[in-house]
């Protein structure tokens, strides 16, 4: 499994919805692979490394959702 995650050059995940776990979910994932995620909120990429804070990835996802609401 470790060679799979080698050969990604960007990993990106679809949320439907932001939450507090979700980030500390994806942080975990960035510490396991060792690389930057993308995280794809309706049509909005945000790029999340391990010294993002939660609360401002939270605040991204609150905003992109009232734009587009």
């Amino acid at each position: 499994m470790e060679k799979e995650f080698k050969c990604l050059r960007k990993i990106v995940i679809d949320l439907s919805e932001g939450s507090f776990d979700a980030v500390q979910e994806i942080k975990s994932l960035i510490e396991i692979i060792g690389k930057p995620v993308y995280v794809n909120f309706k049509g909005k990429t945000i790029q999340i490394t391990s010294t993002t804070p939660a609360y401002k990835v939270v605040e991204f996802w609150k905003r992109v959702g009232r734009k587009q609401s």
